[in-house]
């Protein structure tokens, strides 16, 4: 449901922004149709007499789907946010509850590989409620600046709900992380890292020493995870491990 209400946003900002709206979405409306009647008469009436017919009432034309409504929103306003949403949040639900493939099959297979009748939950609870409530935030402040009235209200409440959305891979990882180490090791790795961030920024320690301490914590946290391919973790380590480096280098020396 939080989906279709990300959807139904997507499309209602789509529509303020796009230059001839109706027209796509009676194109959509003819091509699915199309594709119906044609299904539904088969054997009966000629496909290209029924694609004849269709076309008297308009041209089919090519199909907008979500992303490319997203794309051209965050074209118009010169950012990336609704993109953003879209792999974040979108995209990921469509894997993991809406379609049957590998991201919704794997809901039902257990940590120790054994099956399960009921599937597990890939997303927490509250950030589908977060979703949805967003959602509607981000509809209302765009109708309030396309009507030109004040819109701030509504923009600081589609905040307020966005900053609380952990994306589905987020909880799914977390998740699967709880079961197969615990929630012990987690916690003893969180408070190592707080515990760790004044002593990086210390101008007292080089720069190998800080490297080697980063290093180790992100080498720990990539172990947590069973079966975790180490040749798969080298370059993700590798860009945090130089990014942290050069940011409490900086913190350092000033």
């Amino acid at each position: 449901m939080s989906r279709s209400a990300l959807e139904t946003c997507i499309l209602g900002v789509y529509c303020l922004y796009s230059e001839d709206p109706v027209s796509h979405l009676r194109a959509d409306s003819l091509r699915t149709g199309l594709a119906a009647a044609t299904a539904l008469f088969d054997g009966i009436v000629p496909p290209d007499l029924l694609k004849d017919a269709v076309t008297k009432l308009g041209n089919p034309g090519r199909p907008v789907g979500v992303r490319d409504m997203a794309k051209h929103i965050d074209r118009t306003l010169g950012n990336d946010g609704v993109s953003k949403l879209y792999d974040l949040v979108y995209a990921p639900t469509s894997n993991y509850f809406t379609h049957a493939n590998a991201g919704s099959l794997i809901r039902h297979v257990r940590p120790d590989d054994r099956l399960s009748s009921k599937p597990s939950a890939p997303w927490m609870r509250r950030s589908p409620v977060r979703l949805a409530d967003a959602s509607v935030g981000v509809l209302a402040a765009h109708l309030a600046l396309h009507e030109s009235v004040p819109a701030d209200l509504f923009a600081r409440y589609a905040e307020a709900h966005s900053r609380r959305i952990l994306p589905p891979l987020a909880s799914l990882l977390g998740k699967r992380m709880g079961k197969t180490t615990g929630p012990m090791p987690l916690v003893r790795t969180f408070i190592r890292a707080q515990r760790l961030r004044p002593v990086l920024s210390s101008p007292d320690l080089s720069d190998r020493d800080r490297e080697t301490l980063v290093r180790e914590l992100y080498q720990d946290v990539w172990s947590l995870p069973e079966n975790a391919p180490d040749e798969a973790a080298a370059p993700v380590i590798e860009h945090f491990v130089q990014q942290i480096i050069r940011e409490y280098a900086g913190e350092a020396r000033a």
